[in-house]
């Protein structure tokens, strides 16, 4: 007999695949077909993380042979048979039962076998052709991702699926939708822009051509957030390309050689997509009600980031997400994501000077896409809220202070790459970013996933 654990309605959804590495994806399929023979340097993690409640994997047996492993773990990061909490290991016709890569339990599998974890009320079991083998004796971790390694090449796992009862294990997004077009300036300049389309300014050129935007269609009551300006030196600083994966992506570039963006202190370069144009952040213009934020108002954002493993590790300072303030008003600091060296932190809203909190080193999130998510209540007195999730773990939270100054105060995102030249600049910086999604409110409902 199968055990549930839960009775909350129970979903199950092919499992979605990111940080692949050398492997092959066709739906929830994986296949080994690079790398080295007889070597653990292949595998991915399951886009869906289960942060409470049920997660349970299952996948068919279509070749007993090659030596890979599938399984639940605790970690966003792709290490092997030894970051799998739970775990089957196959090999010669052999089901094993693994737990960090620490034999549990001897097993047997056969071509068509539909092997599955369960881990639900606080214990994991596992299953073959639904009779339970075992039941470990450690209780699990969460949140819980789907990990697959591969040793022998064209290893494989085939219909990998999740069933969960946890709202946070979301559906990938699906691409392809496009706002009106817009009218925008930056004073008395306007500009109409094509559906889909963004103004860039393109500073070192005198202007460059609209950015075609990635926008995703709408996911569980959650929006692409609409960019109305895109402020970049060079016409090529944002491209709509197509990111590492295959699915459509912005790829954001900064050089040293990039002179510092109108309007900045010092020599500081920006290849960033505003919610709002110059005009509306300075107030000489009413901005769209969707693209301001205001007192008082609650909000979530996700989006996911790539950054390659050649990231410069010498930045003074970059940001790579903010959440800003009018210009005509100034601000303690304000609610953004940066990198400090080899660190990338948060900055608490609200703080006079500026506090970092750390969230993750440079090394642990880079070369894959991570998935970030934003909370914050917004509160010029004790009710403010700001939290910080990295792949759907919390790694940053504050409350009960204020975030935002009082008074008659737009707030709005920048979204993209910004960061000082001098005295000792980093080299080239290449990231890829997602659409950005916003869900207003104060719950977060389903969190698509990301890219």
């Amino acid at each position: 007999m199968e055990y549930a654990g839960s009775s909350a309605a129970l979903t199950s959804q092919a499992v979605s695949w990111t940080s692949v590495k050398n492997c092959t994806v066709s739906g929830s399929n994986l296949e080994k077909t690079s790398g080295v023979g007889w070597a653990e340097d292949a595998g991915a993690v399951s886009v869906q993380r289960v942060s409470s409640g049920t997660a349970s994997v299952q996948f068919r047996i279509a070749e007993t042979t090659a030596f890979r492993f599938l399984g639940l773990s605790s970690s966003s990061t792709w290490n092997g048979a030894a970051g799998m909490d739970f775990a089957f290991r196959l090999q010669a016709g052999a089901g094993d039962v693994y737990e960090n890569n620490q034999w549990r339990h001897a097993g047997s599998i056969a071509t068509g076998d539909v092997l599955k974890i369960t881990a639900a009320g606080g214990g994991v079991r596992y299953y073959r052709n639904g009779t339970l083998v075992y039941t470990s004796t450690k209780a699990p971790t969460y949140p819980l991702a789907v990990h697959a390694s591969f040793i022998d090449m064209h290893g494989t796992v085939k219909d990998v699926v999740l069933t969960t009862d946890d709202v946070g294990a979301a559906p990938p997004v699906e691409y392809g939708w496009q706002p009106p077009p817009q009218t925008v300036g930056g004073g008395a300049t306007v500009w109409t822009v094509p559906a889909g389309y963004i103004h860039q300014t393109a500073w070192s050129q005198n202007g460059g051509p609209d950015i075609r935007g990635v926008y995703a269609k709408p996911n569980s009551g959650w929006q692409s957030m609409v960019w109305r300006w895109a402020d970049t030196m060079r016409s090529n600083s944002i491209q709509h390309v197509t990111g590492p994966g295959g699915d459509p992506a912005y790829r954001v570039e900064l050089a040293p050689t990039d002179g510092p963006s109108p309007g900045t202190s010092g020599n500081n370069p920006r290849a960033e997509l505003f919610s709002v144009d110059p005009a509306e952040k300075r107030r000489t213009r009413p901005a769209p009600v969707g693209s301001v934020l205001r007192d008082g108002d609650e909000y979530w954002v996700t989006f996911a980031l790539y950054i390659p493993t050649n990231f410069p590790t010498n930045h003074r300072w970059a940001t790579l997400f903010q959440r800003k303030i009018q210009d005509t008003s100034r601000s303690p600091s304000w609610f953004t994501l940066n990198v400090h060296g080899t660190t990338l932190d948060v900055s608490v809203p609200g703080n006079t000077p500026d506090v970092f909190m750390p969230i993750s080193t440079l090394s642990e999130v880079a070369g894959h896409w991570v998935q970030f998510t934003g909370h914050e209540k917004l509160s010029s007195g004790s009710g403010g809220l700001a939290e910080f999730y990295v792949n759907g773990a919390r790694k940053m939270s504050v409350s009960g202070k204020p975030t935002v100054p009082s008074g008659d105060i737009n707030f709005h995102f920048q979204y993209g790459y910004y960061r000082a030249n001098k005295p000792q600049g980093p080299g080239v910086g290449v990231l890829y970013y997602t659409p950005m999604l916003i869900k207003r409110g104060a719950s977060q409902g389903i969190v698509p996933a990301l890219p």
